[in-house]
C-alpha cells in the first residue's frame, strides 16, 4: 500500500511541476519580454523572432513559411533592419557547413515569404523591384540590449 502512495505522490508531484503556470493565466504579449528561462529573444514581426542559447553571443532565427530558403536556417545574425512588413537580417560570418560567407535574408512577415541572397547586388535589386529602398541596419547586440533593459525596440519596428 505505501509503495502506491509513493507512486501516487511522485505523480502528483510530476504534474504539478511540469504544468506551465504562467501561460494559464496571462499570456505575454510577443513584443514585452526579452527572456525565456536561458534563451534570450528579441521579437521582429510576429511570429517571427530572433533567439540566442548563448548569452546573446549568437543569434539565429527559424523560418517560419513552408518553403525555407536554408534548411540550415540563418546562421548568426549580425544586424537587422524593419521596414513596413518586411525585415532584413545580415549575417557577415562564414558558414562552413553551407560555403556561404554573407547573406541577407529578407522576409516579408505578413506574406511569410522568405529568401535568401548572397550577394550585396541580388539583395539591393530584390529592394529596388519590392520598391523598398533602403532599410536601416541596426547592430543585433545593441537592439537586444536596449530591448532587454527598456523594453523599446527601434522606432520604425512594429508594436
Amino acid at each position: 500500500m505505501e509503495h502506491y502512495k509513493a507512486i501516487i505522490f511522485s505523480l502528483f508531484c510530476f504534474l504539478f511541476f511540469s504544468c506551465d503556470w504562467k501561460s494559464n493565466n496571462v499570456e505575454e504579449n510577443f513584443y514585452s519580454y526579452s527572456r525565456k528561462g536561458d534563451l534570450y529573444r528579441i521579437p521582429i514581426i510576429k511570429p517571427y523572432e530572433i533567439n540566442s542559447a548563448d548569452n546573446g553571443f549568437t543569434w539565429i532565427m527559424d523560418f517560419k513559411g513552408n518553403n525555407p530558403p536554408s534548411l540550415l536556417g540563418t546562421g548568426a545574425i549580425d544586424s537587422i533592419g524593419v521596414k513596413e512588413s518586411y525585415f532584413v537580417l545580415f549575417n557577415k560570418r562564414a558558414d562552413l557547413r553551407t560555403g556561404m560567407t554573407k547573406a541577407w535574408f529578407l522576409v516579408d512577415a505578413l506574406a511569410k515569404d522568405e529568401k535568401v541572397f548572397t550577394t550585396e547586388e541580388e539583395y539591393k535589386n530584390y529592394l529596388e523591384t519590392k520598391k523598398l529602398g533602403h532599410i536601416k541596419m541596426y547592430k543585433i547586440t545593441d537592439v537586444f540590449k536596449e530591448f532587454d533593459t527598456n523594453k523599446k525596440l527601434p522606432q520604425e519596428w512594429p508594436r
